[in-house]
């Protein structure tokens, strides 16, 4: 729909062989009405449908998001100090290397410990 807006715009007329539309003409602008009514339609039904399908499956108890997986900041630091890498790091203790960096500079501006960390415990990677 934006391509179709933005030939609008360049004052190109688009016209399509295989359907036999000419968007310049009023029916080809009615068509092309309709089939952003239908598409935004159709977006507003699939969220409506995640949205139901998100609360059904929390009202059933069910948790949603990735698992949540423990990892030892000290750890962290201790492969990293012998030099690995942290995609190496990373394979090593089963989590995305955004999660490994992420744990090893939290835990160098807050060298309270692991517990401090929980919020990063999630994988998001």
């Amino acid at each position: 729909m934006r391509l179709f807006e933005d030939f609008r715009a360049w004052k190109v007329a688009l016209i399509s062989f295989g359907e036999g539309l000419d968007f310049s003409t009023s029916m080809g602008k009615l068509f092309y009405q309709l089939s952003g009514a239908f598409a935004e339609f159709e977006k507003d039904t699939i969220r409506e449908r995640v949205k139901a399908g998100l609360r059904n499956a929390k009202a059933k108890g069910k948790q949603l998001g990735r698992p949540r997986v423990t990892v030892d900041a000290t750890r962290i630091g201790r492969l990293r100090s012998q030099g690995l890498s942290w995609a190496r790091i990373a394979t090593q203790l089963g989590v995305g290397e955004g999660t490994v960096y992420r744990l090893a500079h939290a835990s160098a501006k807050n060298p309270t410990g692991v517990a401090s960390l929980s919020r990063y415990l999630q994988a998001a990677d």
